[in-house]
């Protein structure tokens, strides 16, 4: 059973369900879209495209996007959760969803980065 699962689209896939969810409240009610929930609606599609294509640029990119997220410059559901600490809002559902993401890509990760590694030391 755990052949047929990659695991590793699951932070993808809740995204993708939080962007429809959203698209469609918001279409039988009258909420209007911020822009900051239209670029990360652009942002997931990205990602979504980058996993079919590429998945070692999926898994940066889709970081980014999380982390980006986390801050509070992109929103992908239409109610904010957010806190502030100090100075940042930070938005617990993207966090998590970037907790998520780089435990169940850590492989991915370290792949990249090691291979960055020994093309310094040529």
């Amino acid at each position: 059973m755990s052949a047929l699962i990659n695991w590793k689209i699951i932070p993808l896939v809740i995204s993708i369900i939080l962007v429809v969810s959203s698209t469609v409240i918001t279409f039988f009610t009258n909420y209007i879209l911020s822009t900051k929930l239209y670029l990360g609606f652009a942002l997931v599609l990205l990602a979504t495209i980058l996993y079919a294509t590429n998945q070692k640029w999926f898994a940066f990119f889709f970081f980014l996007v999380l982390l980006i997220g986390t801050v509070g410059l992109i929103d992908i559901f239409y109610i904010e959760f957010s806190f502030k600490r100090i100075f940042i809002k930070i938005n617990p559902l993207c966090f998590s969803l970037l907790f998520m993401h780089v435990l169940l890509n850590k492989t991915s990760f370290n792949d990249i980065l090691s291979k960055k590694d020994v093309n310094k030391k040529k």
